[in-house]
């Protein structure tokens, strides 16, 4: 039929960039490794938590990342935190 190299085409490509995001996240992870480490929630998510001792004195601070940042928007704030500090990202980000 004249519509289907209309259709099966752009199918086409977007099934191919799928394929090759996914193959570029599989490869960024393990290159560019988070900070911290991942633990599994009761409902069986995975949540980045990033701990930090600090120099033992002072109360624990947790850092939480907001909206669309991630932990790592925290980074300047902890390099100056002396006390044992905790960052997460919400679970689903």
């Amino acid at each position: 039929m004249a519509w289907e190299p209309l259709v099966l085409g752009p199918a086409a490509a977007v099934a191919s960039l799928a394929a090759w995001q996914r193959a570029a996240q599989w490869s960024d992870r393990k290159r560019l490794p988070a900070p911290g480490r991942l633990v599994r929630t009761a409902a069986g998510h995975r949540l980045h938590v990033w701990e930090q001792a600090g120099d033992g004195q002072g109360p624990l601070a947790v850092f939480e990342a907001g909206l669309a940042a991630s932990s790592l928007s925290w980074t300047l704030v902890r390099r100056h935190w002396s006390g044992p500090s905790l960052t997460y990202d919400r679970a689903g980000l």
